[in-house]
């Protein structure tokens, strides 16, 4: 990204998604599986985590088979892993035992947010919708 665009998306992020202190990682994916932006506890997703969670942007989320991702998050050499607890046509929602990934498939590719206790899913998952529909628009 440019830094002019950089600099309206991280405007944009702040102002729409990033306030509300409600998720603490934010990574947006391209559907060709490029990483165009990440901060916060999923900066560091590496490449090849990249494919898995690009799979599961690309395909019809409730035909997604698996009922676990696994990711090294927050800088962490071990990965945690996180349970799908609810698939729907353009989301998914996972949880760990402290954490929680929202995946919301959008135009561009999908956009994949992370939140921890003591945050409960719903209000994490109701901001990131909102979030996404903003980036639908």
């Amino acid at each position: 990204m440019s830094e002019k665009a950089c600099s309206s998306w991280e405007s944009f992020l702040t102002e729409n998604l990033l306030k509300t202190g409600l998720v603490d990682g934010v990574c947006l994916l391209s559907k060709r599986g490029c990483k165009l932006y990440s901060q916060g506890k999923l900066e560091n997703i590496e490449k090849s985590e990249w494919k898995s969670l690009q799979d599961v942007c690309n395909s019809e989320q409730q035909a997604v088979q698996c009922d676990t991702i696994e990711l090294a998050i927050n800088s962490r050499s071990d990965k945690t892993k996180f349970y799908i607890y609810n698939k729907t046509l353009n989301s998914l929602y996972a949880k760990s035992s402290d954490a929680g990934l929202i995946i919301c498939r959008i135009p561009t590719g999908c956009i994949i947010c992370s939140y921890s206790s003591p945050v409960m899913n719903n209000k994490a998952v109701l901001a990131v919708e909102r979030f996404a529909d903003l980036l639908k628009a």
